[in-house]
């Protein structure tokens, strides 16, 4: 049975929520993009769940109720936060806009769920980890892919025109077929790579490490 208090502080209708929350989800991600989207969800389930707790609780037990809701809700965010500070914002969370653009994916770990919704043409790629990706009938023109660890990786009549591949590591890759005209290969290490029928910057073999004793090789298959 309920008691006055509860039936005073029931008045608050719980029905009213779901399309406050969905309305200000909505807007979230309209104006500031999916992310924000996931932030304003958080922010506006925990205080549903305050407010459920205060109707619904005797008075002693819902503050405990609110406090552990606030405590998961900043963990979630904190972590989610974090998580982009560290290893960038994931495709899945990309509004249209940015997914078009250029990736800036410095010094991180690529997935080959996340190539799929990326633009490499451009990017900033300097220091990432495409180890071992099927990256077939993406671009790399102009990229600026320092250091990028491409080992292993299927890059089978890729275009990499005038990107700046300068230590790259492209050991063991298939590079069949690929664009490289222009591309500045100084110190890229192609230690078994397969290079039948690429297309390479004039010279490249001088300033290069490990140059393949042949063209053709596993790489490919």
């Amino acid at each position: 049975m309920s008691t006055p208090e509860q039936t005073s502080r029931a008045r608050w209708p719980l029905w009213m929520w779901p399309p406050v929350v969905i309305g200000l989800v909505a807007a979230a991600g309209q104006f500031f993009g999916p992310l924000a989207a996931l932030v304003v969800a958080t922010q506006t389930l925990g205080t549903l769940g305050i407010a459920a707790g205060y109707n619904l609780l005797e008075r002693p037990k819902w503050p405990l109720v609110a406090l552990v809701v606030f405590a998961l809700a900043t963990v979630t965010i904190t972590v989610g936060l974090l998580r982009v500070e560290r290893r960038g914002l994931p495709p899945i969370f990309m509004s249209k806009a940015q997914a078009g653009k250029p990736a800036d994916l410095r010094g991180r770990r690529v997935t080959q769920k996340d190539v799929r919704a990326l633009e490499f043409r451009g990017a900033r790629l300097s220091g990432a980890d495409l180890n071992g990706l099927d990256l077939r009938g993406k671009s790399f023109n102009g990229a600026e892919a320092v250091g990028v660890n491409f080992s292993r990786t299927r890059l089978d009549g890729v275009e990499l025109r005038g990107a700046d591949v300068r230590g790259a590591d492209f050991s063991r890759a298939c590079l069949a077929a690929a664009d490289l005209e222009g591309a500045d290969l100084h110190g890229a290490r192609l230690d078994d790579a397969v290079l039948a029928q690429a297309h390479l910057p004039e010279d490249a073999k001088k300033y290069t490490v490990g140059w393949p004793r042949k063209k053709v090789g596993s790489a490919c298959t």
